[in-house]
Formats: structure tokens, C-alpha cells, sequence
């Protein structure tokens, strides 16, 4: 009985080794399955709109900002220049009225002294007429007097008869002398006051003129200067015109950055929504499988212990009925025989899906041109997150997915898990069909450095060249 109890205990350590083998793999296998889940929630973005993408946007904002600053600070230096120069401006033009008003005044002043000079002339000219006409009548006279035999004045005072016409004709004498004395002093006066007259108005119009010469060279050099004011002024409200136009074209750039930050953003807290749900529910499932697992490793505990109890019921009967040889060796043929029975009860422990199993050819004679052309027809296509229908919109690993289906292949609906699939190659060996994995997007390689790709609800389905500086793996499949 002892050698017997003896002989069934080391059986029952390694059923109870492997169960707990069997725990501990489960557990470890659910732990495996949730530590990349948790790195899926901090790490899996949208090909469309990452962190990166926003803090690039949120960098351009800053730097648009810093841009409006250094032109506001122009602006402002422009406007003190041109509230200067409007200054400068209305200075000049009232200098240039007052010139103008003195130019005129003098030009009328000038104007009048022609006037003027022109009737004095005209008086002097008259005068001297006169002046000339009187000394015509006063030769004519003496002239006549010469024709009567009267060569002077003394003929005529020794032609007289008698003492009385001496003295008439003396008085006559001096009469006539005195009177063309008295005209003759009274023309020259009138004249030499006409031509003082006239000499005075020249002298007064010339010292106008003068003036009127000076003031119309000022007049020119601050019409040169009221236009250069003028032409400063026009610079610097062109430069502020142009500037404000640039902070205004910044201000909407400024704008539309800041939208598309908020719809960044927006898209971005969705996807960390949709990518956290999608973890939970591969979490659930995960804690699914590891319960499955372990109700499987309970029942296959289970089903070795019951062996156990047999073999000892049926070492007591022998013990009981018959302790000769032969029960001995039926008692050493029963367990192996037991044992036997036991080997056909164990069920293989299912193992977590293996991903090359999952990209196992249905159709071994398909092409990677073949699936990177089909995949060309959806060109244009929606996306649509979590997407999977090549018809109403998928979304990029939903779009390798649903390709691949086409030709009989199982992929998973995950990015990350797609950069596991098939087999490894490198870049400098892809070829069309290739998976193109980035972190937290794919695509389908068609050869030339480009892809065809579910690229985001912007773009749709489109074809874009391979950002090798972000590529993460090129896996095969076919």
C-alpha cells in the first residue's frame, strides 16, 4: 500500500506542474496581448493628423504670430513716417500759397508800374512835343524877323524912329524874350519832371521785377521740395499699404491655421477615442481568451485527475482480492494502460492566432502586380475610419484588408498587426504588392517609390510617394 500511494503521487506532480504551467502561459499571454494594446492608446494615430502633424501646425502659428509682430512694429514705424511726411507736406503747401500770393502781388505790383512807365512815357513824349513845337513856332518867328531884314533883336532897337519907339520897341524886345524864355523854362521843367517821373518808375519797376524774380526762384525750389515731400509720402503710404495687405493675407492665414488646428486636433482626440475603444475591445477579448484558456487548462486538470482516482480504486480491489504476481503486474499494466487513456483525453492547448498563419494564400498563383493593380482601381475612394468596404469608404489598414480578401488572404483589421504579417523584406527589394507599414498607417506598394493608400477623410484613396524617413517595415504576402 505504501509503495502503491508512493507510486501515485509523483504521477499527480506533473499533472498539477503542467496545469500550472498551463495558468502561468495564459496569464503570460493576456499580459503579452495587453502591453501592446496600452502602447496602441498612446502611440496609434491617424496617418491624416498625428501629434506630429499638430505640433507642426501649432509651430507655424507661432511663427505666422512672429511674423504679424515684426510687420505690426513696421506698420507702426511707416505711420509715424507718414503722419511726418503728411506734416512736412502741409507746410510746404502753405509756404507755396503764401509765394503764390506774393508772386502775384508783385507780378500785379510789376504789372502797374508798366502801366505806369508806359503813360509817363507817353506824357514825356507829349511834352517833348510840345517843347518842340513851341521852339518850331519861336525859330519860325526869328526866321520871319531875318526875312525882314531883321537879323536881331538890336536891328530892331536901332530902327527906331524916335526915342518913344525905341522904347516900344524895347519893351516888345524884352516882351518877346521873356515870353519864349518863360515857355521855353516851362517845357523844358514839365519835361525833365516827366522824364524824372518816368526814371523814377522804372527804378521802382525794375526793383519789383527783381523781387518778382527772387520770389519766383522760391517759388520753383519749394515746388521741387513739396515734390519730393509729396513723392516720400506716396512711398511710405504704398510701403503701409503694402504691409497691411501682408497682415491682413496673415491674419486670414492665421485664421485658417487655427481652424485647422481645432479640426486637427478634433480628428486627432477621435482617433485616440476610436484607437482607446478599439484596445478595450482587443483588451476584452484578450481577458476572453485568457479565461477560455484557463477553464480549458482547469478542465484538462480535471480530466487527469480522474485517472488517478481509478488507479487507485482499482489497486485497493486487486490488494483486496489477489496480492499474488500476476495482480501485481495487472496492477502495473492498469495505469499504463490508464495513462494511455489519458494521452487521447489531453487537447492540444490552443495557442494565439498565429499572423503568418493568418496570411496564408488560398490562391498561391496570385502576383503582388496583381494585387497592387486592383488596388489602383480604388483610387479616389472614401475613407472612412474604421472603415471596411472598398465601396462606402475604409480606412487604411481596412483598405489592405479588404484588397487582400479580394484574392483570398486573411488580414487583420490593425496597422500594427499588419507590420507582422508575411515575411520581412527591405525597401531596396519591395515590390508591387508589398505592405508599406508606417507607425499607425499602411499602404500597398505599386513600385517607383510609390504607394496607393487610404491616406485620410481629406484625401481619400490616393497614390503618394514613400516616406522612406518614416517607414517602420515592408512586409511580403504574396
Amino acid at each position: 500500500m505504501g509503495s502503491i500511494t508512493h507510486g501515485t503521487k509523483p504521477k499527480k506532480q506533473p499533472n498539477q506542474g503542467r496545469s500550472k504551467a498551463v495558468r502561468v502561459l495564459a496569464i503570460l499571454l493576456a499580459l503579452l496581448l495587453l502591453v501592446p494594446l496600452v502602447m496602441q492608446i498612446v502611440q496609434v494615430s491617424s496617418y491624416a493628423v498625428t501629434q506630429q502633424d499638430i505640433d507642426s501646425l501649432s509651430s507655424q502659428q507661432a511663427q505666422l504670430e512672429e511674423q504679424k509682430g515684426k510687420l505690426q512694429t513696421q506698420l507702426d514705424k511707416l505711420s509715424k513716417q507718414e503722419n511726418s511726411a503728411a506734416d512736412r507736406c502741409s507746410v510746404l503747401n502753405d509756404q507755396i500759397d503764401l509765394l503764390n500770393q506774393q508772386v502775384d502781388n508783385t507780378r500785379a505790383m510789376v504789372d502797374d508800374y508798366t502801366k505806369q512807365i508806359k503813360a509817363s512815357q507817353k506824357e514825356l513824349k507829349a511834352a517833348k512835343a510840345e517843347e518842340e513845337k513851341y521852339y518850331d513856332l519861336f525859330c519860325q518867328r526869328v526866321r520871319n524877323m531875318e526875312e525882314n531884314g531883321s537879323t536881331s533883336y538890336w536891328q530892331i532897337l536901332f530902327g527906331a524912329s524916335d526915342f518913344s519907339d525905341l522904347l516900344d520897341r524895347a519893351s516888345f524886345v524884352s516882351s518877346v524874350m521873356e515870353y519864349d524864355n518863360d515857355v521855353l523854362d516851362g517845357l523844358e521843367q514839365a519835361r525833365q519832371k516827366v522824364d524824372a517821373t518816368t526814371q523814377a518808375l522804372q527804378e521802382k519797376k525794375s526793383s519789383k521785377e527783381k523781387a518778382l524774380s527772387k520770389l519766383e526762384a522760391q517759388q520753383q525750389e519749394i515746388n521741387t521740395t513739396a515734390k519730393e515731400a509729396e513723392a516720400a509720402l506716396k512711398e511710405v503710404r504704398d510701403n503701409r499699404k503694402t504691409y497691411s495687405a501682408q497682415l491682413s493675407q496673415m491674419n486670414a492665414q492665421t485664421e485658417d491655421l487655427a481652424q485647422e488646428i481645432v479640426t486637427a486636433k478634433s480628428a486627432y482626440a477621435a482617433e485616440q477615442k476610436a484607437a482607446a475603444e478599439e484596445a478595450k475591445r482587443q483588451q476584452k477579448a484578450a481577458e476572453a481568451e485568457q479565461k477560455r484558456q484557463e477553464e480549458e487548462a482547469r478542465r484538462e486538470q480535471e480530466a487527469q485527475q480522474k485517472p488517478s482516482k481509478t488507479d487507485k480504486n482499482q489497486n485497493k480491489n486487486n490488494k483486496n482480492n489477489n496480492k499474488n504476481n500476476s495482480s501485481n503486474k495487472n496492477d502495473q499494466q492498469k495505469p499504463s494502460k490508464a495513462e494511455s487513456a489519458k494521452e487521447p483525453t489531453k487537447e492540444p492547448e490552443k495557442q494565439p492566432e498565429q499572423k503568418p498563419e493568418e496570411t496564408k494564400p488560398s490562391k498561391p498563383s496570385v502576383s503582388g502586380a496583381a494585387v497592387a493593380n486592383y488596388a489602383m482601381k480604388f483610387i479616389g475612394g472614401k475613407y472612412v475610419w474604421g472603415g471596411a468596404n472598398l465601396a462606402t469608404g475604409v480606412d487604411c489598414s481596412g483598405f489592405v484588408m479588404c484588397v487582400y480578401q479580394h484574392f483570398g488572404y486573411s488580414l487583420p483589421h490593425y496597422s500594427e498587426s499588419l507590420a507582422g504579417c508575411g515575411r520581412g523584406v527591405s525597401y531596396a527589394n519591395a515590390q508591387p504588392g508589398d505592405i508599406i507599414c508606417y507607425r499607425g498607417h499602411c499602404g500597398i506598394y505599386i513600385g517607383g517609390g510609390m504607394m496607393v493608400n487610404a491616406l485620410g477623410a481629406k484625401y481619400g484613396i490616393v497614390v503618394n510617394q514613400v516616406n522612406t524617413s518614416r517607414l517602420t517595415a515592408v512586409r511580403r504576402i504574396v
